[in-house]
């Protein structure tokens, strides 16, 4: 994975829990709205675009109480200003996305 953003990069580096309740259309992290209170940070608005299969989102401040919920987009979702994409799986690892099944951990690789 490769993004810029502080915030949404030092929250992308923890490691994860897939949620339990399984969603047909995205991997939803357990942990992360609880990371983000603990980090006292927001994740403003931006990179609201179209959210292909591979796409890893971040619900921005404009979500209210479901800002930092973290998603791996496994079908094909519109633009929503309120969902910043923060970062893409390579096309030759989205794979992996398969294994990650309701109660498994996963992280990200950040890549420079």
């Amino acid at each position: 994975l490769s993004l810029r953003e502080p915030v949404q990069e030092d929250l992308l580096t923890h490691v994860f829990t897939a949620r339990l309740d399984e969603a047909r259309d995205a991997v939803r992290a357990q942990e992360s709205r609880a990371l983000l209170k603990e980090m006292g940070r927001d994740i403003e608005p931006q990179n609201q675009k179209m959210r292909p299969y591979g796409a890893v989102t971040l619900d921005n401040k404009d979500y209210g109480r479901y800002m930092g919920e973290l998603q791996i987009i496994k079908h094909p979702q519109p633009a929503d200003a309120r969902v910043n994409v923060a970062a893409f799986i390579p096309e030759e690892e989205q794979f992996l996305i398969n294994y990650i099944i309701p109660g498994k951990k996963f992280s990200f690789h950040l890549e420079e």
